[in-house]
């Protein structure tokens, strides 16, 4: 299985494992075939703070580029987020060789799309920071702080930053 598979996998593991009373997730079946139902995200996370799609990548390198998404999946987060569901979309890419994991939210990454840029990188502040410790290849993440992070980042959201000015309303939360 591919470090991308097993980190998705490990994640949303840990999430259940670190908070089986505060939150449910719904995994999204994952089918290569062309002929098959098309999902935005690996799975969809259920907190206190709101509702989250998920998408987990991983790279070697020190930036993700967009191209690995499928075009199918952009297209349906923008969707999403465009139509001001009470729900977000994030993208959690582990660069497994600078350690890092970081979450993008997907408003985010739909404004560099449309700027003309191809990536994101492990060392942009324009995110939250994923906390852990290392074990071999992987991290044992601090899911709690995570989730706390997200609620913070729902309740400074507001549409008209989304839609104007998004980075505006991001600091830098670690």
């Amino acid at each position: 299985m591919s470090i991308g598979k097993n980190f998705e996998i490990d994640f949303s593991k840990q999430l259940r494992e670190q908070l089986k009373d505060e939150i449910v997730i719904q995994r999204l079946y994952d089918n290569m075939s062309k002929f098959a139902l098309h999902y935005p995200s690996d799975y969809i996370l259920f907190t206190q703070y709101g509702s989250y799609y998920i998408e987990c990548k991983a790279t070697k390198n020190k930036s993700f580029y967009f191209s690995g998404f499928a075009k199918h999946q952009i297209d349906e987060m923008k969707q999403i987020v465009e139509n001001k569901a009470t729900v977000e979309c994030y993208v959690v890419v582990f660069f497994y060789e600078k350690g890092v994991t970081k979450a993008f939210n997907m408003n985010y990454i739909i404004k560099l799309i449309e700027s003309g840029e191809k990536k994101v990188s492990y060392d942009d502040d324009i995110c939250i920071e994923i906390h852990g410790k290392k074990k071999r290849l992987y991290f044992e993440y601090n899911m709690k702080r995570f989730v706390e992070e997200l609620g913070k980042h729902w309740k400074e959201s507001s549409y008209e930053c989304k839609q104007h000015n998004y980075r505006a309303r991001w600091t830098r939360f670690f």
